[in-house]
């Protein structure tokens, strides 16, 4: 686990531990508004979110960095950089905000948060993320941030029974205006 922990003007994001849990787990629970641009489906029950923690520490996936997102003492959210690749100084990145938080400008704030770490404290050069076609709101959020739609992926996943399309962003070191 790392134990890095980045400040924003009105946030703070840190690794996510154990005890966020309970924390997280109302805003995931069946929740279809938030969850139905989400590329996995929500746990039932909170021991199955346990259960997912606990299986971060064995996921050889290259996803060393696990964070919560806060408002002062507020869990809102949670964002991942996975897939650090340091040959090609990538990464990939996905996040979630609650949906009571939801358009304030908070995913705007932790996307420019993370994309400085990345580029700043990993030295990577480009980091990348995928949006449900659907998802317009985070398709804004990236925009915003300097993000560019490079591709569409069709049927990338199923979710719910239905094949999705995403659309492939990314950002360049040399183009970010933190």
């Amino acid at each position: 686990m790392c134990d890095i922990e980045i400040k924003t003007r009105q946030l703070t994001i840190r690794p996510t531990v154990r005890e966020d849990v309970p924390l997280m787990f109302p805003h995931i629970k069946e929740n279809f508004e938030l969850t139905q641009y989400m590329c996995w489906e929500p746990p039932s029950k909170i021991e199955e979110t346990y259960a997912i923690f606990d299986n971060y520490k064995k996921d050889p996936s290259g996803e060393p960095y696990r964070f919560s997102i806060l408002k002062g003492q507020t869990f809102i959210g949670r964002v991942g950089v996975r897939d650090i690749n340091r040959e090609e100084k990538s990464a990939n990145f996905g996040f979630w905000i609650a949906q009571d938080f939801q358009n304030q400008g908070y995913g705007t704030e932790v996307l420019k948060a993370i994309a400085r770490f990345v580029f700043e404290d990993l030295n990577l050069e480009k980091l990348t993320g995928e949006v449900f076609t659907e998802n317009k709101t985070s398709q804004r959020v990236f925009e915003k941030v300097g993000f560019t739609k490079v591709r569409t992926i069709k049927n990338a996943l199923k979710k719910r029974g239905k094949l999705i399309d995403e659309y492939a962003y990314e950002l360049l070191a040399k183009d970010f205006l933190p």
